[in-house]
């Protein structure tokens, strides 16, 4: 690939190539980013409620055994079954089915039991629905797979690809008009790590009310959020990185658990009528990339998870 010039944009030094094709589509790229974390979230959940019933069962064949059960049976059906009805349920060739808890009274294990047959039917339904999103993400990535393993290997990841394009399409823009709106979102794509917007918006407004609704209003503005993310065409959810202040930060932020993901949820609940998809989207999809890259260890280097970090920290010390 052939060298025009290295430029510092937002602190990074970009290569800028003839190679680059000023047609590719950023909207394109992001949707496959999109798709990706997509799936990667279902894949996410699967493993989640797979994990639970091994936490319960520790055996392949008795999860098998109950979802056999469970698929005859209706959830108003499994609510209504009589102690004796559940152990006989729990077993396999009259040998008793032994969970793997400790509970106080045979009534705590009864419920417990019923309980879990409940868990069993909708994880079973949920899995079915799980399996049948990852089946269509995975053959419309099939399309894409040529171009997108030709990127995979010129860039390491989709997001490098994409700020590239995004540090080509600025150094190529033909007018000053162009030039401004390829920076901003440049800018924006890069504030997905430093979190300057968030930090500017919660220093403009009053952080006590969104304890408030933290306490009060979490799922009314859960579901204003999810309608802007509608709006952006994107899937994932920032829910499941789920625990971030425990798992990450000092012991000093974890009075609030998940505040930080809920201040984001909240930023974006209130951009349901202004919402655009080449700067939100962006923001809101590469955001997404980087807690990704924080809950799996997997950032490009330590600086820059140093930079997440302490974005988050900042966001959170204005709440405290």
């Amino acid at each position: 690939m052939e060298k025009l010039c290295e430029t510092q944009i937002n602190g990074n030094t970009n290569t800028v190539t003839e190679k680059d094709n000023p047609q590719q589509d950023l909207s394109e790229a992001f949707r496959l980013l999109n798709m990706k974390q997509h799936m990667n979230d279902m894949s996410d959940m699967k493993k989640e409620i797979l994990d639970k019933r091994i936490n319960v069962l520790n055996d392949d064949t008795m999860s098998e055994y109950l979802d056999s059960i469970v698929k005859k049976l209706s959830i108003d059906e499994i609510k209504k079954l009589t102690p004796h009805e559940i152990e006989d349920l729990y077993k396999i060739n009259n040998e008793p089915i032994v969970l793997d808890i400790v509970l106080n009274s045979p009534m705590q294990v009864f419920e417990f039991k019923k309980d879990f047959l409940i868990y069993l039917k909708e994880s079973s339904e949920a899995l079915t629905q799980i399996d049948a999103v990852l089946k269509k993400i995975d053959e419309e990535m099939l399309v894409h797979e040529i171009e997108l393993n030709k990127l995979l290997d010129e860039y390491g990841d989709l997001s490098t690809f994409i700020r590239n394009k995004m540090v080509n399409d600025f150094m190529n823009a033909s007018t000053e008009n162009e030039k401004n709106t390829f920076k901003q979102r440049l800018d924006i794509f890069d504030d997905a790590l430093t979190l300057n917007i968030l930090v500017d918006h919660y220093k403009k407004l009053s952080t006590a009310n969104t304890i408030k609704d933290y306490f009060a209003r979490s799922e009314n503005i859960y579901a204003k959020y999810k309608k802007t993310m509608r709006l952006l065409g994107i899937k994932s959810d920032l829910v499941h990185f789920n625990d971030l202040e425990i798992k990450f930060l000092p012991k000093k932020y974890h009075k609030y658990p998940n505040l930080f993901l809920f201040s984001v949820i909240k930023y974006l609940a209130y951009k349901t009528d202004s919402a655009k998809r080449l700067t939100d989207g962006i923001f809101i999809s590469q955001f997404t990339v980087n807690l990704k890259k924080l809950f799996t260890n997997n950032f490009n280097n330590t600086e820059e998870r140093k930079i997440f970090i302490n974005a988050i920290q900042t966001i959170l010390d204005l709440f405290y």
